[in-house]
């Protein structure tokens, strides 16, 4: 792929842009890979990249497209020189496997780069340590070594901000000296949670004025006079683009009291440049408001609300979240809550369904029938009709999932064939464990997922009609999830796969493939919720395609079982009738369900587009696993052929049954579960106890 760069300029503050000549020394001839630039108030440009011989290199360009290689003198990588089992060559072996190899002595280089309004050019290194640099000759003027906590850097007006997940340290550029701490401005800071785990974007931004410090955050844009004792928020985020939470943050500018420019990449991986500017005409908060409320809060919900914000800009979107992590409120005490909120008239406007127990809903008409929502988008761009009719009664729609996951099985053919249900999947686990008792079976060792991943699959076989669980079916199941537990107790990595069970998400997806691939596990179980798992689960496949390996729907007996994803439904009492299906169109359409997140979307077209991309994206994609004596092994995925690509649409397309995702009954059956599973009960007493709890909440 050719990366298309340009060169732009702006006389009148970033109103219009003229485009001038690029560098040469910065063309695709030249410079095959660009890694980072940063560009000065005079023209001057840092660039740091692939250049001539393919060689990492700094370079300084100036205004008249002279350029130099500069040579910065970076402190020597911690650890280097050791081996690293890093992998530079993912090349398959005679028997389908990946090879690795260890580099020493890895180069360190520049990461981030930024000028300061004096010209003065700062640089950050891969060991986080930030260095001014002069521009001539490439000397360090000036180190600030990393403590062990500095994040990332940045540079507001005339100050030099260092940030970790701990502290902030202010410098001041002309002196060069160490501030005061400004607790307000940490504090308020630390709150967004500082941290450099994505190295491609920043999670905060930088500018400011001779006063004072302005920074960006998803949440909107801040202002803070140094020393002061108050942060004001300018541009409230929720209202716009900002606060999508798959937007990438790259440059801040203040251009002056009332405008504002920020670089990003979007949802969609397209670079932007918006100019926000002050209007005393617009409200700052909409007239209209709509509330929608969801027991967790993701990704995918507030992209979606961001999307919908920026094309209904009159409509304030109030998010509430019935359970955070922060607190001990339990899915019971929160729908309880909500119950009494709907049943008062006082509820939410959307109801994201997840975790909620939608049958009871919809039996007491707390939903409105949106059966017209779901008839327009499947004309305009088509719907898993399948997914889509799970929330039906009486041939009319009550809820909505937007996305869906599906449970699977990888191993020989024959493993996969014999675990077509939940019986021949326990009968396989004893089979493989016998054949190699010091291998862990699967990845799965951890109680909790265990019984989430397997309760996703059985559940819709453990529902009776009258929403009661079949006891005998609940008494296999646990007896099945305690083969499976014990084939896994050789792990010494117990911790390694910790995810949240409650709720209706399942984000396992395919963690266990490269375990799998490097023989670690005799059988790999997961879920397919995204282009990257089913690219990586299929890649795996064609690398061990000499060992007849496959993959398919995990159990589930006759019943093809699938995890409904960001469900919606409107209330039945709401006002805002009209604003509320607007919400779910945005939900279920094409533009939101083409954002990557946790689950395929219903939407065909979003669909395709998700196809497309895994088509193609194996070529430049890669994974890698660290081991707790600091190795690393790195695979590279291959494209999605046609032949998996139709058995993917073909499993998709026989799902019929949801899996029970009431996340009360989830935790109960978890909960009770943990301990039958550890031998603290037995499995009568643990079944006898869910049935208990599942009957007194059911006639509640």
């Amino acid at each position: 792929n050719i990366e298309v760069r340009k060169l732009f300029y702006s006389k009148d503050k970033g109103k219009s842009w003229e485009e001038q000549k690029l560098p040469e020394q910065l063309d695709n001839k030249h410079c095959s890979y660009l890694y980072r630039a940063a560009v000065s108030k005079s023209g001057q440009i840092f660039a740091t990249g692939s250049f001539e011989n393919d060689k990492f290199e700094n370079w300084m360009i100036e205004p008249d497209g002279t350029g130099r290689k500069l040579e910065i003198p970076l402190a020597k990588l911690e650890g280097s020189g050791e081996e690293s089992g890093f992998q530079t060559d993912s090349s398959e072996e005679e028997d389908g496997e990946s090879e690795t190899k260890t580099l020493d002595n890895i180069d360190n280089f520049i990461t981030q780069a930024a000028f300061a309004d004096n010209g003065s050019l700062y640089a950050m290194d891969l060991d986080n340590n930030v260095y001014q640099v002069n521009t001539d000759n490439g000397e360090v003027e000036d180190i600030y070594e990393n403590d062990g906590d500095q994040r990332l850097f940045g540079i507001g007006g005339n100050y030099l901000i260092l940030a970790g997940s701990k502290k902030i340290t202010l410098y001041n550029i002309d002196t060069g000296e160490e501030l005061s701490e400004d607790t307000v401005l940490t504090e308020e800071l630390l709150k967004e949670g500082i941290d450099s785990s994505n190295s491609d974007s920043l999670p905060v931004l930088f500018s400011g004025n001779e006063d004072g410090i302005f920074y960006a955050t998803h949440k909107g844009v801040y202002y803070h006079a140094i020393g002061g004792s108050v942060t004001e928020q300018l541009i409230n985020g929720e209202l716009n683009t900002m606060g999508n939470p798959s937007t990438e943050f790259f440059n801040l500018w203040y251009v002056d009291q009332e405008h504002f420019i920020l670089q990003c990449r979007d949802e969609q991986g397209i670079s932007r440049l918006y100019q926000y500017s002050y209007s005393d005409t617009t409200p700052s908060v909409p007239e209209k408001e709509l509330t929608v409320y969801s027991l967790e809060d993701t990704n995918e919900i507030r992209q979606a609300i961001s999307m919908f914000q920026k094309e209904n800009q009159d409509i304030y979107v109030n998010l509430e979240i019935g359970k955070s992590n922060d607190d001990a409120v339990t899915a019971d005490d929160a729908l309880r809550t909500l119950n009494t909120d709907i049943l008062a008239g006082k509820g939410p406007d959307v109801l994201i369904l997840d975790g909620m127990p939608v049958d009871n809903y919809i039996e007491k008409g707390l939903l409105a029938d949106i059966t017209d929502v779901k008839d327009e988008i499947a004309r305009e761009d088509g719907l898993f009709e399948n997914i889509c009719d799970i929330y039906q009664k009486d041939g009319k729609i009550y809820g909505l999932p937007s996305r869906f996951l599906f449970s699977y099985v990888q191993g020989t053919q024959e493993d996969v064939k014999n675990c077509s249900t939940l019986s021949g999947l326990e009968k396989q686990v004893k089979t493989l464990k016998e054949k190699d008792k010091k291998k862990n079976v699967t990845l799965l060792t951890e109680k909790d997922v265990l019984l989430k991943q397997l309760f996703d699959v059985e559940s819709a076989n453990l529902k009776k009609e009258d929403n009661t669980i079949d006891e005998q079916r609940l008494t296999d199941f646990y007896e099945a999830a305690k083969t499976i537990y014990e084939a896994n107790t050789e792990s010494k990595d117990r911790n390694r796969m910790n995810l949240n069970y409650e709720g209706a998400g399942t984000t396992i997806g395919t963690v266990g493939c490269l375990d799998y691939l490097r023989g670690n596990i005799s059988l790999n179980m997961g879920t397919i919720g995204s282009d990257t798992d089913i690219i990586m689960l299929t890649s795996v496949n064609q690398s061990m395609k000499k060992k007849n390996v496959d993959f398919d729907l995990l159990a589930g007996g006759e019943k093809k079982s699938f995890i409904p994803r960001l469900a919606a439904g409107i209330n039945s009492k709401s006002k805002n009738q009209e604003e509320a299906r607007l919400f779910l169109k945005t939900l279920l359409g094409k533009e939101a369900g083409s954002v990557i997140g946790d689950g395929i979307s219903v939407n065909k077209k979003a669909y395709e587009e998700m196809i497309k991309t895994a088509r193609t994206q194996g070529e430049n994609s890669g994974f890698s696993i660290s081991s707790g004596d600091g190795d690393v092994f790195s695979y590279t995925m291959s494209p999605l052929i046609e032949q998996d690509e139709e058995k993917v649409k073909h499993i998709i397309e026989a799902l019929d049954t949801a899996a029970w995702t009431d996340a009360v009954i989830v935790e109960m059956v978890v909960s009770q579960g943990e301990k039958y599973l550890d031998g603290t009960q037995s499995v009568s007493e643990t079944v006898k106890n869910v049935m208990q709890k599942v009957n007194l909440y059911l006639s509640e």
